[in-house]
């Protein structure tokens, strides 16, 4: 019976708090997406601005709403968790999400959330503790509401097994992070699975002290890739509390105490109901009462509603399907500003799960996956052209079949055929053929760039004519004789190839003089 489209996907709006604290739901980033690259000075920035300028407008009323939608996020359910590795397998939480497309404002908005969980903890041990005023008491109780909320963005309690362990990061990385109640399994290495592992731990510590967090004790060659994560909590602690002192910056200018403490309509969109009156009247009359403890409340107050307003006005249009194949066809559908996840992308998970990611960077496999990405990328603006063409050749060159243009057929194909070859020689004889094949579809564009392959002035001539006239189709049958002939040692096939240029181009000669 077939799936009509209603049940092929499910796509709802969410709040970022509705989607990230649901009991026994987590994120997980498939290995082929790329590192969190997010700029503070750009898009970060422009997040923090936007939310900022929400929350003035609630507190003006210029905006009944104020409701933030930053994009649509895609994923898989992975019911059979194919995809997790590594994996311990009796530890996987019950629900995991791949996310196919949205990780950057994810990553950045989890981010966030441990920035202000720090600043509203600040808050409260500066006011918790003064006596017999109910004002204080009330506005400590609606900060921790949502420090809880905040928290279970952070992280979830799965329960039983080591106690140290038994909470999970709410996403993680594949083939760096492993999910385990077991100290001994449990991994959070990646930068985004570091840093919530870190905010965890220091929350189940009671958040005595700041929140320390740092990338000085990563290893130099690591740390680079966790310089955007670490950049952006930096960002976001900074930002943070000037917002909480009240500073001026690109030019918004944090809500006044009084302002807050009259506007019901914008304690209603952030807190769900007014303030209670002991509230209303402390921060009302914070501005002209002198003392620490209430530049701290008004502090607290500003943080608490920065936090409420990520958690319940920044929104997604989440769409859910379980099968890859359909979430990648939303995500270039969808995906018109940026560039799509190319088939070679998609692919080398299917590599690096055959081989262990153990053996990985010391693979013959890495080096040649490695060959064909050099190829791929040398022309950043036709990477995309570049795989397409690869993938139909390399179906040409193994079984004589063309393969359509569509992504998500040359996606399944390139990964599907790799992992029907029935043993390790025969999976890695493919990606050999795979990398002469990029390697030769470079000869072929560039003929001149690569004379000590092309020695005789005939062969050269042969193989200019070839390419000039785009006669592309002969690249997967010349890749074969190119294989051959790459070693210096091996004249009689450079010899061969030379001939089977020569010829090709003599056959394509003659097919063009007959039809004229």
């Amino acid at each position: 019976m077939s799936q009509s489209a209603k049940d092929a996907f499910k796509a709802e709006p969410q709040s970022a708090g509705e989607f990230f604290t649901r009991t026994g739901e987590y994120f997980y980033v498939p290995v082929y997406q790329r590192p969190y690259s997010w700029r503070t000075n750009d898009d970060v920035r422009r997040l923090f601005v936007d939310a900022t300028e929400g929350v003035a407008d609630l507190v003006s009323q210029t905006s009944v709403d104020a409701l933030m939608f930053i994009c649509a996020l895609i994923l898989v359910e992975d019911r059979k968790k194919e995809q997790i590795v590594p994996i311990v397998r009796d530890q996987v939480p019950a629900k995991v999400n791949i996310v196919i497309d949205g990780q950057q404002r994810c990553t950045t908005l989890l981010i966030w959330a441990c920035a202000l969980l720090d600043r509203i903890s600040i808050g409260v041990r500066a006011i918790e503790k003064r006596p017999q005023d109910p004002g204080f008491a009330n506005l400590v109780d609606m900060a921790n509401q949502t420090a809880r909320l905040l928290e279970l963005m952070i992280h979830d309690d799965e329960r039983g097994g080591d106690p140290a362990f038994s909470y999970y990061p709410r996403m993680i990385r594949s083939h760096e992070d492993q999910w385990s109640k077991r100290g001994g399994e449990a991994r959070y290495v990646s930068p985004l699975a570091g840093m919530l592992r870190r905010t965890s731990e220091w929350i189940r510590a009671g958040k005595v002290d700041r929140l320390a967090y740092s990338i000085d004790e990563i290893p130099d060659p690591e740390r680079s890739d966790h310089e955007s994560v670490f950049k952006a909590m930096q960002f976001f602690a900074k930002r943070c509390a000037e917002y909480a002192d009240g500073s001026e910056f690109e030019d918004i200018a944090a809500p006044q105490p009084s302002d807050m403490a009259r506007c019901t309509h914008f304690q209603e969109a952030l807190w769900g109901n007014p303030w209670h009156e002991s509230v209303r009247t402390l921060i009302a009359t914070c501005g002209e009462a002198p003392g620490r403890d209430y530049k701290h409340a008004i502090g607290l107050t500003r943080t608490v509603a920065l936090a409420n307003f990520m958690l319940s006005k920044i929104c997604f249009t989440v769409v859910r399907s379980d099968r890859e194949g359909w979430a990648f066809d939303v995500f270039d559908a969808l995906n018109t500003t940026g560039q799509p996840l190319t088939a070679f992308e998609t692919f080398r998970p299917a590599v690096i799960q055959s081989i262990g990611l153990a053996n990985y960077r010391e693979s013959e496999e890495f080096k040649l996956l490695e060959r064909i990405q050099e190829f791929l990328t040398a022309s950043s603006d036709k990477k995309t052209k570049r795989t397409e063409k690869l993938v139909i050749h390399a179906k040409l060159l193994e079984l004589g079949e063309k393969l359509p243009k569509r992504l998500a057929v040359q996606r399944q194909w390139l990964k599907s055929h790799y992992q029907q070859l029935s043993d390790p020689a025969r999976r890695r004889h493919f990606l050999e053929g795979l990398a002469d094949l990029a390697e030769f579809t470079d000869v072929f564009n560039n003929p001149r760039q690569h004379l000590q392959l092309c020695r005789d002035q005939e062969t050269l001539l042969a193989l200019h004519y070839l390419s000039d006239t785009n006669h592309d189709i002969v690249i997967p049958v010349l890749s074969r004789f190119f294989s051959a002939a790459k070693s210096q040692a091996e004249e009689v096939a450079r010899e061969i190839a030379s001939l089977s240029i020569r010829l090709h181009a003599s056959l394509v000669r003659a097919g063009l003089h007959r039809a004229k």
